[in-house]
């Protein structure tokens, strides 16, 4: 048995192939001999696959014999999913892979949409439309997938945390989605016409992760980065940003600009630049209780911290004026919205 998009893996009694290979879009995975492999420390992988039922990490791990009715191949299978899901743990920043692991359902329910002028941007400057293919890097839970569909280009969504993943399929069965990194992203060279990151590209910001985003857009295609940033200029605002920024750790973060210094970046020019107002509108929990309890960080938090967080979010609420009592609330945000396009073959 193989599992689909999982490596080959060769048994004790199969010579190793003489040169690794890939299987579908995994790229630099090469083949696994059972014999030769050094499988990571148990904790470790079970960070990277913890949605694994447990009878199976055991054998993951080679306590084999407790489950006699699992063939030697589901066995194989299901190690080589595990070390890949431990590749893919490593790949990702803790905070992001933890957190989000641990908060896929708040976060879609938590983050604001996109402002009109979002899909504006996409058909006009990103140039998607019928006929075009664009691929979104860090897709979460789909957030911004509604404005891709939208454009009537052909996507694909690239995520690396199988929660995230997992409500990404749930909600759009119909959009194909991969399992990678942004500096692995697994599709051949010159394969998209556009490369989306929403919200995401923060966490990535390496000149690797976008040199291989270059590498699989075709020539002329765009790389378009896109943020909701709260605005801290409305008081009530600045104190809940206070409530959460105090435990960001070394979480890299859009607000500090940080993300800027890989550009200009090789192969590259700045095609435009705008912002636009985003106004999300709901009831408090929703736009400020589970906004503010999705941000990776926080949500990587003992469970103890994060009841500590929600009670001071519940009394800004219950002390602001602007807040209390009120069954529809408007969180201002200031959405950016960044592209660059490819230069050269």
């Amino acid at each position: 048995m193989r599992l689909l998009n999982e490596p080959i893996f060769l048994g004790a009694n199969r010579k190793r192939a003489a040169q690794p290979t890939w299987v579908m879009q995994r790229p630099r995975v090469s083949v696994i001999d059972v014999r030769q492999t050094s499988m990571p420390p148990t904790e470790a992988i079970s960070a990277g696959c913890a949605a694994i039922p447990l009878c199976v990490k055991a054998l993951a791990f080679g306590r084999t014999r407790a489950y006699p009715c699992l063939s030697r191949r589901v066995v194989l299978a299901w190690r080589v999913s595990a070390f890949w899901r431990w590749r893919v743990c490593m790949a990702v920043h803790h905070a992001a892979f933890e957190g989000f692991s641990t908060a896929a359902g708040t976060y879609a329910r938590g983050r604001p949409g996109y402002p009109p002028e979002a899909s504006d941007w996409l058909r006009n400057v990103l140039n998607l439309h019928a006929g075009k293919t664009v691929l979104e890097v860090g897709a979460g839970t789909g957030k911004f997938l509604p404005l891709l569909l939208e454009s009537g280009a052909g996507v694909i969504a690239l995520e690396p945390v199988d929660a995230m993943s997992i409500e990404l399929t749930r909600r759009f069965p119909e959009v194909k989605t991969l399992t990678g990194t942004a500096d692995q992203i697994g599709l051949p060279d010159a394969s998209v016409d556009a490369v989306v990151c929403a919200q995401a590209f923060h966490w990535f910001a390496t000149p690797e992760a976008v040199a291989e985003m270059r590498r699989v857009l075709r020539p002329g295609g765009v790389l378009g980065l896109i943020w909701n940033g709260r605005d801290t200029r409305v008081p009530w605002v600045a104190a809940m940003a206070a409530i959460i920024d105090r435990h960001e750790g070394d979480a890299p973060r859009y607000q500090t600009g940080k993300w800027r210094q890989v550009f200009p970046a090789k192969g590259f020019t700045t095609l435009d630049e705008r912002h636009a107002r985003n106004l999300h509108t709901g009831n408090p929990d929703q736009v400020i209780v589970d906004r503010a309890l999705s941000t990776s960080f926080i949500a990587a938090l003992p469970a103890e911290q994060r009841s500590e967080i929600e009670r001071q979010l519940r009394m800004l609420i219950k002390d602001t004026a602007e807040l209390a009592g009120r069954a529809e609330i408007i969180l201002p945000y200031d959405t950016l919205m960044a592209a660059f396009r490819k230069t050269g073959p």
